[in-house]
């Protein structure tokens, strides 16, 4: 079976990674970016109405102190010192009372502009972009210049595939969590050659075996139940042998170069198994195995063959690799953008709410205490 990874899609992925071009500068260029602004922009300009509104009705609250009868600056001249100073201590109070709602609310404003900062300090959306982008790359240009057959080329782009799926799902746990990156420089700047070795050991050698060991049951039966169990299992294992492999990770090392160290390694990675894979798959195997009169592991060698022939359709892969594109770099983070500004202005608005009511709530004190002040002047003094 061999054929285009991208026969029907190939325009489309090249008008998507041009896009992603777009997004990998924090400019004018990046329409994301620039989209999310308007977004922040829209939210913030709602919530000052909310908060002129707010302030309007707190205003009216505070009235009687100039209501008619109740005149504030005909009162002060005519109340004894006593009740003068009771008067001017609730006036004081009204003011302040009004004046802290005002600030307050100016705050929570200033709060919520701090999204839009905080979203371009944010580097997981920039690294998924540059990820997708090498990884479009990679995968048009075997398109072009392979024939994507069951075999090395369809095996390296599986799992090429498939590790930027876990690698793009780390970073977006990355995005929400605030990851304890380690601060300080390292003691030795330059690394042993022991260190890279063990390093490059660690990255490359045990995702080589796990993927081999996951392959192994197809030596023995295949279904559809077995493959989504070993793509499960095999997500499961890249995701948390990523996240291990950074634990320890320098904030100074988390930067577009990261990116590109990981996506060489996957590729390296795919690279081998692969190429594993199409050793096994040649007729030159099986052949030197009879030979060697190794008939019960030609015969597994052979039912393995067979099995590995059945896995997903070519086109199913590349469709799922053109939708993942679209889903994790241009519709995620919008929708992602749009929900964070959404939250963060739902809950300035509430923090709004509960302090009017707090202060509309005083102001209803503060006038019957003010009043009542007046009327027992009036009383007595008839």
């Amino acid at each position: 079976m061999e054929g285009e990874l991208f026969s029907h899609s190939q325009t489309f992925l090249g008008v998507l990674l041009t896009l992603v071009v777009l997004c990998l500068f924090n400019n004018e260029s990046n329409f994301l970016l620039e989209l999310l602004t308007t977004f922040n922009n829209d939210m913030e300009n709602y919530l000052k109405n909310c908060l002129d509104s707010l302030k309007k009705d707190i205003s009216e609250k505070f009235k009687f102190l100039n209501n008619g009868a109740y005149d504030k600056g005909y009162w002060e001249t005519k109340l004894d010192d006593a009740k003068r100073s009771k008067l001017l201590k609730i006036a004081s109070k009204a003011q302040n009372t009004s004046y802290n709602f005002f600030n307050k609310g100016n705050e929570l404003i200033d709060q919520y502009k701090d999204t839009k900062k905080k979203r371009v300090e944010k580097k997981e959306i920039l690294f998924i972009e540059l990820h997708f982008f090498f990884v479009g790359l990679l995968l048009m240009t075997i398109d072009a210049c392979c024939k994507v057959g069951i075999g090395w080329a369809f095996s390296l782009v599986l799992l090429l595939v498939l590790q930027s799926v876990t690698f793009t799902t780390l970073l977006w746990v990355y995005y929400f969590k605030n990851i304890p990156f380690v601060e300080e420089y390292p003691s030795q700047l330059i690394s042993s050659n022991s260190c890279l070795f063990f390093g490059l050991l660690k990255n490359i050698g045990l995702p080589i075996v796990g993927i081999i060991l996951l392959l192994f049951p197809f030596c023995f039966f295949n279904s559809v139940l077995l493959e989504c169990l070993i793509l499960v299992i095999f997500l499961i294992f890249a995701f948390f042998h990523s996240k291990r492999a950074l634990k320890d990770l320098n904030h100074y090392k988390y930067n577009s170069r990261f990116v590109l160290k990981h996506t060489i390694y996957m590729l390296f990675i795919a690279f081998v198994v692969a190429i594993l894979v199409k050793i096994v798959l040649s007729v030159k195997v099986s052949s030197y195995l009879s030979n060697c009169n190794w008939d019960d592991i030609a015969t597994i060698v052979g039912y393995w063959k067979i099995n590995i022939k059945d896995l997903s359709s070519l086109n199913m892969l590349g469709d799922f690799f053109v939708v993942y594109f679209v889903l994790v770099c241009f519709i995620a983070p919008l929708l992602i953008g749009y929900w964070q500004d959404r939250k963060t202005a739902r809950d300035v608005l509430a923090q709004l709410q509960m302090e009017n009511e707090k202060c509309k709530k005083e102001a209803k004190e503060m006038a019957s205490d003010y009043k009542e002040l007046i009327d027992n002047f009036v009383q007595t003094h008839k």
